[in-house]
């Protein structure tokens, strides 16, 4: 064996054993990028709900989340009956939910004095520990700072309801919104 066959298993014999004391020392310091498992984010299959009945009925400004019955009766319960005539509706006009299967979110922002007031679900999102509602609430202040649109001016002038409900599979998952 000639000195330059010598000098070139020495050369990579050093560098595995400087690549070996580096990953060492990284795993040693807790640096050492192991592997990162995440559960990918999973848009969850959402549909809206409407009354059984046509019903007027306001909800408080507020969240809410029902995985049973009782606790749908209750949220429902919590809109205020804005039509005398409503007294008398089945179940006063909630929606049927199998909570066997599914749960029900809703958004509420009371009521809008116009038309140019809105309130949508845009997505909810099943993240690994939580789930996620992203909801737009949009009022005529925010057409004010976009110039030449002429949003506002196009509004009608009845008032909107300003309550979306939506029913999702069910999950044990906390539920956490996020809009405005």
């Amino acid at each position: 064996m000639d000195i330059f066959t010598v000098c070139n298993r020495f050369k990579r014999f050093c560098a595995l054993l400087a690549l070996s004391a580096l990953v060492s020392a990284l795993v040693a310091c807790g640096s050492f990028p192991g592997p990162i498992i995440q559960a990918e984010d999973r848009p969850m299959e959402l549909q809206y709900l409407q009354p059984e009945y046509p019903v007027a009925r306001m909800w408080p400004s507020a969240e809410y989340v029902a995985r049973n019955e009782d606790e749908w009766e209750r949220v429902w319960e919590e809109g205020r009956v804005m039509d005398p005539r409503d007294a008398g509706v089945p179940r006063n006009g909630r929606p049927f939910v199998d909570f066997s299967r599914y749960m029900v979110i809703g958004v509420s922002r009371g009521y809008g004095y116009s038309g140019c007031h809105g309130l949508y679900v845009r997505d909810i999102v099943e993240r690994a520990s939580s789930i996620e509602v992203q909801f737009v609430h949009r009022q005529p202040e925010d057409d004010v700072s976009k110039p030449g649109q002429g949003i506002g001016q196009m509004c009608t002038a009845i008032g909107v309801f300003l309550t979306r409900w939506v029913r999702v599979p069910k999950s044990g998952k906390p539920v956490r919104f996020v809009g405005g």
